[in-house]
């Protein structure tokens, strides 16, 4: 879904660095459970949610131009996800699903509101709902590093 969503705005935004940033995802996502049960240390710059921030960046500040409000009203932050509740050290996978659940349809929602201030968003009633639906893929995950305005 993430790599679909990656794919989707690299072509609508005409960003082949949206291409490069998935490959890099995708092998990182490829290899995380593999090097986490290794107990390998894993760097930052190579977890996959640190790319997926970096895709996010330049998605969003093409969507949203200098309207840094914009953005922030979209993206979970963790005042989001602490309004939903914790979901503690072993969560149900029923829990985990009806977590990301409610995650996807605050952003949904949040993406609905702010749609007219997003620069290039499509008009054309299909594309619209592709685009709504990729852009909460990526923007109901938090945030992998806290950042002072993003938080």
């Amino acid at each position: 879904m993430l790599g679909n969503a990656l794919t989707y705005f690299a072509g609508l935004l005409n960003k082949s660095e949206l291409n490069e940033i998935k490959a890099r995802f995708v092998t990182a996502a490829g290899s995380f459970f593999t090097q986490r049960m290794a107990g390998t240390q894993i760097q930052p710059a190579a977890h996959p949610f640190v790319i997926l921030d970096e895709a996010r960046v330049v998605i969003f500040e093409t969507l949203g131009g200098e309207n840094n409000a914009v953005n922030l009203q979209i993206l979970v932050k963790d005042t989001d996800m602490q309004g939903l509740g914790q979901l503690g050290d072993m969560p149900t996978p029923e829990q985990i699903i009806e977590h990301k659940k409610a995650l996807f349809e605050l952003v949904i929602g949040r993406i609905n509101a702010q749609y007219a201030n997003l620069a290039g968003a499509p008009t054309d009633a299909t594309e619209k709902a592709r685009f709504i639906q990729a852009l909460a893929a990526l923007a109901s995950i938090p945030i992998a590093i806290a950042r002072p305005d993003t938080r």
